[in-house]
């Protein structure tokens, strides 16, 4: 499955951390954080492995993308997009 995450501040103290299936339009994993961190997506990760599912790419920004394990991944793309 191609799998899309990303944490969303709340407010101070309060992040909500998202991982999604585009195809099936679905949340798979969503948390309640206190901040963005590397640990909630690997934890994420593997809630969502444990549950059966086979993680074939990953979308999300660069702390996301870092946090998810490289095994199984043939190609590993970041991009960094800022505003002017």
């Amino acid at each position: 499955m191609v799998l899309i995450g990303d944490a969303t501040f709340i407010k101070k103290y309060s992040w909500i951390i998202v991982l999604r299936d585009p195809n099936e339009k679905e949340n798979i994993y969503s948390n309640e954080i206190m901040f963005e961190a590397t640990s909630d997506y690997q934890f994420a990760q593997k809630y969502v492995e444990d549950k059966g599912f086979v993680i074939k790419a990953f979308v999300g920004d660069g702390r996301a993308i870092n946090a998810f394990s490289p095994q199984g991944f043939t190609y590993r793309c970041v991009i960094s997009i800022k505003n002017k």
